[in-house]
């Protein structure tokens, strides 16, 4: 994009924004990104596992992956969620 800006003489001026799902970049105090990834993911999980619940004995064991790159802020939000301790978020 640069270059064909330079190529036609078009002023182009472009400030790069950090993101991440992690909310781990250093010296930020949260990053864009993790508020969606949050809110999406918790009901996902949630809803995920009670379908679990519901198969019974034929699927007991569901195993989810979620985004991530050091932190596990995501993967602790999902328990820290947790509104009955038999809330399938763990």
């Amino acid at each position: 994009m640069a270059l064909m800006a330079k190529q036609t003489g078009y002023e182009l001026h472009a400030i790069g924004i950090p993101k991440t799902v992690d909310n781990d970049l250093n010296r930020t105090d949260h990053c864009p990104g993790y508020g969606s990834a949050h809110v999406l993911w918790l009901p996902a999980l949630r809803n995920t596992g009670y379908d679990t619940i519901a198969m019974g004995d034929t699927g007991p064991i569901k195993l989810m992956e979620i985004m991530g790159r050091n932190a596990g802020w995501l993967s602790a939000a999902s328990v820290l969620a947790k509104s009955e301790p038999d809330d399938p978020r763990t």
